[in-house]
């Protein structure tokens, strides 16, 4: 069994960044742009809350289900296939009818995150598992080939909505379908055979550091992904096209590509902690500088502190989940770190900022992402203190 696995690996290890790249392509296309669309469809208030709520919602409530069952059976490449199918489904159902009808936006996005959630904690488990066992680090140089989908797409995508008749929906299809085949035909890692992790899981719960981990990964991540959605709405209500917003997301994911080149260096040099702490002053540092201007060129250059407040959060968190968690729930920690940050995090950012956007100004995502930041550098200290 281990020499199959073994063998499985070093194919499947090259499949990995054509897997990345393809599948945060189609969230590229989706994030930035959703809020916007939907705007445009009429959906407003308290419905547009509630469709966005759809996303993190779905992957709240199937995150911890998917990795289980990846766990439990050795399944991940097949868990991570029905995703695909279930997430092209979605994708579908708001691409054809979802203009119009928010009953239906609601139900296909909750269906696309259904769908998606593996593609986080799930593709990230099979990623760690491909990777040489003395060599966890280079973790990031698979991870950056996601930010590189993500980078093109945003920009692309913003590009193709102002001049042409494409619009983002079709993008998140494409790339959907595309997504699904990919999974179909990448090689298989494992057998399907159940196992016990009762034992592990307790452990794995029971461990303070990983609760803290997860209070400040929520925190942080809600700040990144409430700006991330209304970013197109903040620029536009100051006068700015969509093609700013695809420059400015395309910069940060540009310095997060560097950040997660050189990933395996940092994590030899520093210990995670450190880094996790970092991630979040650079947060809050960002928050107050854009909420200082209104020109869309300083806006655009400090987007590029995503780079380095997500990227150094996101390859800190993943690999203090990989060497805390026992072995037989690695998934199960991953999907954890997904939980708090896609799930819970994702809610706080894109309910919060719907009703900051109706109820206030665009102007004070930024004032409710410094509240978020400083709670989170306290959890990031405590996350040092009990390592």
């Amino acid at each position: 069994m281990q020499a199959s696995d073994d063998m499985a690996r070093a194919p499947l290890a090259r499949w990995l960044p054509v897997v990345y790249a393809v599948s945060f392509t189609g969230l590229g296309a989706l994030v930035p742009y959703l809020a916007l669309t939907l705007r445009g469809w009429g959906i407003e208030g308290w419905t547009l809350a509630l469709a966005l709520g759809a996303l993190p919602l779905g992957r709240l409530v199937s995150v911890p289900l998917w990795s289980l069952a990846a766990d439990m059976f050795q399944a991940a490449t097949w868990v991570l296939r029905l995703g695909a199918a279930l997430a092209t489904l979605g994708a579908w159902l708001l691409w054809g009818w979802g203009e119009g009808s928010a009953v239906t936006v609601m139900c296909a996005m909750f269906l696309l995150a259904v769908g998606r959630a593996p593609s986080g904690p799930v593709l990230d488990g099979i990623a760690l598992a491909s990777l040489p066992k003395l060599d966890r680090n280079a973790y990031g140089r698979v991870r950056r080939w996601g930010s590189v989908g993500f980078l093109l797409s945003v920009f692309v995508v913003g590009w193709l909505a102002d001049h042409t008749v494409i619009e983002p929906f079709d993008v998140v299809l494409f790339t959907a379908i595309g997504f699904l085949a990919l999974t179909m035909a990448m090689p298989q890692l494992g057998q399907i055979e159940r196992v016990r992790i009762g034992f592990a899981l307790r452990s794995l719960a029971r461990d303070v550091h990983i609760w803290w981990v997860l209070l400040v990964a929520a925190l942080h991540f809600g700040a990144h992904v409430g700006i991330t959605a209304f970013l197109a709405v903040h620029l536009d209500s100051l006068g700015y096209g969509a093609a700013w917003t695809g420059t400015a997301l395309a910069l940060g994911v540009g310095i997060e590509v560097w950040v997660m080149t050189v990933a395996h260096r940092l994590l030899r040099r520093w210990d995670p902690t450190t880094l996790f702490l970092v991630a979040t002053l650079v947060g809050m540092a960002r928050w107050l500088a854009m909420e200082q201007t209104t020109s869309g060129e300083l806006l655009v250059g400090l987007q590029g502190l995503h780079g380095v407040s997500f990227g150094l959060f996101w390859i800190a968190g993943v690999a203090i989940m990989n060497r805390r968690a026992p072995s037989e729930v690695a998934i199960s920690a991953q999907g954890l770190l997904a939980v708090a940050v896609g799930g819970v995090g994702s809610a706080i950012g894109t309910m919060g900022g719907s009703w900051i956007v109706t109820e206030m100004t665009t102007t004070d995502l930024f004032v409710g992402a410094q509240a978020l930041s400083i709670v989170a550098i306290l959890g990031a200290f405590a996350v040092r203190w009990t390592r």
